[in-house]
């Protein structure tokens, strides 16, 4: 029954440690929990085999999590779990294509202070440089930042 606990810990520690090492950043209640669990399987193997058990318990764990992690990391498996799609698109269109310095154009959406403005059927991300602006109402462009509008209120 020892020997059973002892193994317990030790498969507990490993899978806390592959999970917060793969699935949870930083340092978690997972590496806690692992930190406690293979604390606690080397404590009873010295507590019911003496010190050549505690050598041994701490050579399987660290060999155990060794082979488990340089099997994670292997090239097949991180390319199985890394993304591998790319985003090729942009947030609007040029604005100054569209709209001149001086213009006036109506808030599609409420600007606090970004938001969306129309101008001839196509929508375009708007700042506004004096607070919150309330939907449909008229505002002067006065420049652009990126691919933003910058307006204030008339």
């Amino acid at each position: 029954m020892e020997v059973f606990i002892i193994i317990l810990l030790i498969i507990v520690g490993v899978i806390l440690m592959l999970a917060e090492i793969f699935l949870l950043p930083g340092v978690t209640f997972a590496a806690i929990c692992s930190f406690c669990s293979f604390i606690a399987s080397l404590y009873y193997s010295y507590l019911f085999f003496g010190t050549i058990g505690f050598i041994v318990s701490l050579v399987i764990s660290f060999v155990l999590l060794g082979v488990l992690f340089y099997i994670s990391m292997n090239k097949k498996n991180l390319k199985r779990m890394s993304l591998e799609s790319t985003i090729d698109s942009k947030s609007s269109e040029n604005a100054d294509l569209y709209v001149q310095i001086g213009q006036e154009i109506t808030t599609q959406t409420r600007l606090n202070p970004m938001g969306s403005v129309i101008v001839d059927g196509k929508m375009f991300e708007a700042k506004s440089l004096n607070g919150y602006i309330d939907v449909n109402q008229d505002v002067k462009v006065v420049g652009f930042e990126d691919s933003v509008i910058i307006v204030n209120k008339l």
